[in-house]
């Protein structure tokens, strides 16, 4: 139990750079990266009671889909800056390419929807609803803890003077 707390403790304490180098690629980025997937794929590994074999298939589905997530959150990214520069107070929105994103976003969220589907269908090919309950929560708290580390890199919002 304390291993798995202290590992987990680790792969967030290691995100907190991660997050700090968003705007960073290279090697620092990709060596941090595969640091904070070891740290959490032995995390899983101990607390969903894989083997080897199954951890290494989990890997492999992840690194799957992440590079599909990856992929649905640039464009969404791309999209909501286009979508930010059209509503700017005091120029006339473009309808037409407003209307283009808007239908892009919504084709978006229903991709993220599939890879969803897809990740939980070969996930289920060789692990226990259990686990696969057990990996999402996993990840969805190593998540939530990158964003929560990101907000707080963010710097506070400037108040107007009166």
């Amino acid at each position: 139990m304390l291993r798995w707390m202290t590992l987990g403790a680790a792969a967030l304490i290691a995100a907190a750079p991660l997050a700090a180098q968003d705007d960073l690629g290279g090697p620092d980025r990709t060596a941090m990266q595969a640091r904070i997937e070891r740290l959490f794929l032995d995390r899983a590994r101990e607390e969903m009671g894989l083997d080897s074999a199954g951890a290494q298939r989990l890997l492999t589905v992840e690194r799957r889909m992440v590079e599909r997530r990856r992929a649905i959150e640039t464009e969404n990214r791309r999209l909501n800056a286009d979508l930010a520069a059209q509503l700017r107070p005091g120029v006339a929105a473009d309808a037409d390419r407003v209307a283009r994103a808007l239908d892009s976003l919504g084709t978006l969220r229903v991709s993220y929807a599939q890879v969803f589907r897809d990740e939980q269908r070969e996930l289920a090919a060789f692990l226990t609803p259990v686990q696969r309950a057990q990996f999402y929560r996993l990840r969805e708290r190593l998540v939530n803890r990158v964003a929560e580390l990101r907000e707080q890199r963010r710097p506070a919002p400037r108040r107007a003077r009166p």
